[in-house]
């Protein structure tokens, strides 16, 4: 036992002396925009896990409760706090329905087999000080026939307080989603030509060791305008930096604990994914 718990450790030290030497950022320490002439790109894939319809949706997109920037990401520092990004996402989906992205609504109305592309983001972000910034998106959907897939712009406003640098931090952060709709198309279902929403998501985070991460996020949606009933979903998410350029990470989201009717489990999803910095 004592050389199996030897070995371990070695194992651990090991790790943490490469990832040292490689000069990494643990997670809890990382900055709301990236350092000047920085750039990271992110894959997650998310498979749906709802109760009855394991595996009917899928693809490239983003499925955890604190992640806005869906599937395929590519993030840059322009300058000293100012990030651009663009993000987009994929799903392949035999289960129809209305879905949202960290407050964005939009929906599935096909038969088996079709896929749907939306929506596609685009932002910048500013670090106004160290813990607190502010980001202005806009999201388009390339399928706009149905009336919740519609043009939005999303304000966010990033919110990040390192408790204990390398080892634990809050993160908070609200979004408004100001959508507009072509009332001119006849295909349009919702009738309302804008459509408001709001998310919040807070979490926190721990590096258990400056390599190996963990984050518990709680969030709330919610229709504005017009007014329905709001989701609650939370999400866990485990990583590992095995080098300082890399984060491999995986995450189990409940899409609402406070359903209409049903169970508080039936919406559910896994995702999995990575991001490599340059």
């Amino acid at each position: 036992m004592d050389r199996v718990r030897l070995a371990i450790a070695s194992i651990v030290l090991a790790f943490s002396a490469t990832a040292a030497a490689d000069g990494f950022v643990p997670w809890v320490d990382r900055p709301i925009t990236p350092p000047k002439g920085t750039a990271e790109i992110t894959l997650d894939f998310l498979v749906g896990l709802d109760e009855g319809a394991a595996g009917k949706v899928l693809g490239p997109a983003a499925g955890l409760a604190w992640d806005r920037y869906s599937g395929l990401a590519v993030r840059a520092g322009v300058f000293n706090g100012f990030e651009l990004g663009f993000a987009g996402q994929f799903l392949w989906a035999e289960a129809g329905g209305g879905r949202q992205l960290a407050g964005y609504p939009y929906s599935f109305q096909f038969t088996t087999g079709d896929s749907h592309l939306v929506p596609l983001y685009m932002y910048g972000k500013y670090e106004i000080i160290e813990v607190l910034g502010v980001e202005l998106g806009f999201l388009l959907s390339p399928e706009q026939q149905l009336g919740n897939n519609r043009p939005a712009l999303r304000l966010g406003l990033p919110f990040k307080w390192v408790f204990s640098p390398g080892m634990l931090a809050v993160h908070v952060r609200p979004d408004v989603v100001v959508g507009f709709a072509d009332m001119d198309n006849p295909d349009v279902v919702v009738r309302e030509a804008v459509q408001v929403s709001f998310y919040a998501d807070a979490g926190i985070a721990f590096n258990l060791l400056p390599e190996l991460f963990l984050d518990l996020t709680l969030a709330y949606g919610r229709n504005v305008f017009p007014d329905e009933r709001g989701y609650l979903p939370v999400s866990f998410a485990v990583g590992w930096t095995p080098i300082g350029s890399l984060d491999v990470f995986a995450g189990f989201t409940l899409a609402n604990l406070d359903p209409p009717a049903g169970s508080r489990v039936a919406g559910r999803h896994l995702s999995i994914g990575l991001a490599h910095r340059w």
